[in-house]
């Protein structure tokens, strides 16, 4: 319940607010949960969604959700926030109940809902992608689907790619593992950020997208303890 975020809110004070206070940084910050984010005995991420009731920038009225952007062109951008693992765990979760008219929720959609039935998951995924009439389209969720970093890639994710060149997905953003990639496959780019402290995860699985004929445009790893590149 809210009360209890209340009392535990000192932790999104100290990792949170405190930590990215620049004026800069002040506008609303989209989130999709992680493994981290779904660990310890209760597994849940509750206090997450209904931090959106209490924070001027944080946003993550559910597990799944979407928003959309208007550019100064009149241009649009569409962006999906997904959850694979909570779909593979059948983790449970309450979506916000309350709709917020504010500038933050502007654009941001989600059922009143949860969905935590694997086929319902990615059925709802496909739906979204399909109903796009956007400008550029995303997907966003906490694991990649290639990697050259050693993480390795996504097993649950690998119908992914397949799905996005069917619908014309613009990118796939995601973090997880500690390092930055781009890569390209199919036309489509990968964008893995996960480094916000540092690079410290190896490049061990560069030689498997290249076999898989992933392109990597880019990457920053850890080449040794001592060194990054």
């Amino acid at each position: 319940c809210s009360s209890d975020l209340e009392h535990n809110y000192w932790r999104i004070n100290q990792t949170f607010d405190a930590v990215y206070s620049a004026p800069s940084l002040q506008v609303p910050w989209y989130n999709c949960a992680g493994n981290h984010d779904w660990a310890g005995r209760e597994a849940s991420i509750q206090h997450q969604i209904e931090l959106s009731l209490l924070s001027d920038r944080w946003v993550m009225p559910s597990a799944l959700y979407t928003f959309t952007k208007t550019m100064a062109s009149g241009k649009t951008a569409k962006f999906v926030m997904f959850d694979h693992l909570m779909l593979k765990k059948h983790f449970v979760y309450e979506p916000l109940q309350t709709r917020l008219h504010n500038a933050k929720m502007e654009g941001v959609e989600w059922d009143d809902h949860s969905i935590t039935d694997r086929e319902a998951g990615w059925a709802w995924l496909e739906q979204e992608l399909a109903n796009s009439q956007d400008d550029y389209l995303f997907v966003i969720d906490h694991h990649p689907v290639f990697t050259v970093c050693s993480h390795g890639n996504t097993e649950e994710l690998e119908g992914l790619p397949a799905l996005m060149t069917r619908y014309g997905v613009t990118a796939f953003f995601s973090g997880h593992d500690h390092c930055n990639v781009h890569s390209r496959k199919d036309g489509t780019s990968y964008i893995l950020v996960g480094a916000a402290s540092q690079s410290w995860n190896d490049n061990r699985n560069e030689e498997t997208l290249a076999e898989m004929g992933v392109e990597v445009q880019f990457s920053i790893h850890r080449h040794n303890k001592d060194h990054v590149r």
